[in-house]
């Protein structure tokens, strides 16, 4: 089983405040950053600001009552959803998609 990347032995640069300029020059540099503060204005992140039963209750705003696929993967693909271990050569899926009921209101 592949084993994701070791992380970068130098720091990872925080970016914030970025144009899209400055993030095209990062990413064709091709190291590592994060971008600070990216998502602080989205909606789900305000209503989690005020509470986790605010995040789940706009969460819960979009049910339409059909069910949604859920990926299931067994503890050993450790969250890694994948193809296989060779590039170019498929092989099962290390897990299974099953549906569930949206979130209950």
């Amino acid at each position: 089983m592949p084993v994701s990347p070791p992380l970068p032995d130098r720091p990872v640069a925080c970016l914030e405040h970025v144009t899209m300029a400055q993030f095209d020059d990062s990413v064709r540099r091709g190291h590592p950053f994060v971008l600070k503060g990216i998502a602080a204005d989205w909606p789900l992140v305000r209503q989690a600001r005020r509470s986790d039963e605010a995040a789940a209750d706009y969460l819960k705003s979009f049910d339409t009552g059909k069910p949604v696929p859920v990926w299931i993967g067994e503890p050993e693909i450790r969250g890694e959803f994948f193809y296989g271990d060779t590039p170019g050569k498929l092989r099962a899926f290390p897990y299974h998609i099953v549906s569930y009921p949206h979130a209950r209101k």
